[in-house]
Order: structure tokens, then sequence, then C-alpha cells
């Protein structure tokens, strides 16, 4: 899989090619092939915008790229709200819930991918997201 096809993958997932320049999810993709290479041995990352640069990451965990895609996309929209000073504290709350629920599928990706690869988690230090702590 190249990058190109990876990133037509993503914007299934988040169906806004405006909301979501391919800058943006090229840099997303990076940060979640390096958190997946921390897991499993290091992988090269694609130059951003080479849509025929190998992704290193197997097709069958692709997955986990996606599903950290999806936490960033979440977590932005939630700290863009945030910034707005206004009566949306419900809609607040629940871009941050789903921001967690993105966080949680993830780690899910994650172990699950460990589990059956019998291989165990290396101790990484975990990023910080925010003042929330996620």
């Amino acid at each position: 899989m190249n990058l190109g096809e990876l990133r037509a993958l993503v914007r299934l997932t988040l169906a806004s090619a405006a909301a979501w320049p391919d800058a943006t999810l090229d840099g997303w993709i990076g940060q979640g092939i390096r958190l997946y290479g921390a897991h499993f041995g290091e992988v090269a990352v694609p130059a951003a915008g080479d849509d025929t640069a190998a992704v290193g990451v197997p097709e069958i965990h692709i997955e986990a790229i996606t599903a950290y895609v999806a936490f960033a996309a979440q977590y932005e929209l939630q700290a863009d709200e945030a910034v707005v000073v206004d009566a949306s504290t419900v809609v607040l709350s629940q871009l941050g819930q789903e921001a967690r629920r993105a966080w949680d599928r993830y780690k899910d990706v994650m172990d699950r991918l460990v589990w059956l690869g019998g291989g165990t988690i290396v101790d990484v230090p975990q990023p910080v997201w925010g003042d929330i702590g996620l």
C-alpha cells in the first residue's frame, strides 16, 4: 500500500477533503506510523505528499493507522471547539467523548495486534493529549 492509497482510505472514514487537507492527513498518518513503530519496531515514514511512497506497515495492520488518524481528527475538532468561548459546552462535551472513544478504539486495535502477533508492548512513554490527559 502506498501513501496515496492510505490517504484515500482515511478519507473514506473522515469524509471531508475540505476540512482535512492532504498535508494534515499526511502528518497524522506519519504520527500513527511512528506510534505503530514504537510497538512493532521502526517503520519508515513516507515523505508527506509523495503518493507513490510505500507505507511500511503491513496491510493487515493498517487499521491501527486509520484508527489513530480518526482519533487525531476528533481531538482536533474538540480542540477547535474549546477555543470558541460561547454556550457550546454540550458540543464540546460530545466532541470530547468522541475523541476518547477514538483513542480507546486505537488502543484496542494496537493491543489486539500485539496479542495476535505474540509480541509484547514495549514500555513507550504515552503522550499526553492536551489538558484532559488522554
